[in-house]
């Protein structure tokens, strides 16, 4: 991906890369917080997510339950039979 200069700003500031960022403060701060930490616009940030492909969920969590993310290891389905 192509890196706009606020986003290659945005790298050298946290000193993380923009695809492992920009995800961790949405998941911390949400998408309004993100954007504002990062310093841009919200449809700015909008838009980073399209391009890094990011797509954010919304669930619900009872008492006692838990969500885990895991990385597929794999860039494809695969289907064991």
């Amino acid at each position: 991906m192509r890196k706009t200069p606020k986003m290659r700003a945005a790298e050298d500031h946290f000193g993380r890369p923009i695809e492992e960022l920009v995800p961790a403060l949405v998941n911390e701060h949400g998408r309004s917080g993100a954007a504002e930490a990062l310093g841009i616009p919200g449809p700015t940030l909008d838009y980073w997510l399209l391009r890094m492909h990011v797509v954010i969920h919304r669930v619900a969590v009872r008492p006692g339950e838990r969500i885990e993310i895991v990385k597929d290891t794999d860039e494809g389905v695969s289907c064991k039979s």
